[in-house]
């Protein structure tokens, strides 16, 4: 096996192990976490424009691209978010879990995402994206959607992260 097979053997391993984390992550429960519907959206969105802004040859040559991207983050996101069990338990706290339907949305939706997105990578170059920026504007988009929706299905969503804020600021403080 030569040195460019191990890495991409390398590679696919790494890749396969993070998809499977990730339909861990969507599937199980887990405690609700206000913050991650703020500022990861927030931080992504900063890295996707200070990324868009470093392309050569500027941004109108790749728009169409972009736009089929961000609906595809955005309609992915959405149906994510509704799909998504958000519930309280006899504690008070808010939990969230995917369940069955999300592994199922996860593997029907995930290859439509890899070959829209390699389609829209393998355009000529000066019209086409790299698979790196094109995942970042997906992934972006994909949370958007789905913070939207979780903004909406949670009545007392900003109750809900002053409250565990709080929590937070007295944990540190009894440490």
């Amino acid at each position: 096996m030569g040195n460019f097979q191990g890495i991409s053997l390398t590679n696919t391993i790494i890749v396969v192990a993070f998809i499977l984390y990730m339909i861990y992550i969507q599937v199980v429960e887990r405690s609700f976490k206000a913050k991650k519907y703020i500022f990861l959206p927030i931080i992504l969105i900063w890295f996707t424009i200070s990324t868009l802004q470093k392309i050569r040859g500027g941004i109108g040559q790749i728009a169409p691209g972009i736009l089929m991207l961000i609906v595809i983050g955005l309609i992915c996101g959405v149906i994510a978010g509704f799909i998504t069990n958000i519930y309280q338990k006899e504690d008070g706290n808010l939990y969230i879990k995917g369940g069955w339907q999300m592994l199922l949305f996860l593997i029907i939706s995930l290859p439509i995402r890899m070959i829209l997105t390699h389609l829209i990578t393998s355009l000529p170059q000066d019209i086409g994206l790299d698979y790196a920026t094109a995942y970042l504007v997906r992934l972006t988009f994909m949370f958007i959607g789905r913070a939207i929706v979780v903004y909406m299905r949670v009545p007392n969503f900003w109750d809900v992260f002053h409250s565990q804020r709080e929590e937070r600021k007295l944990r540190r403080r009894s440490r």
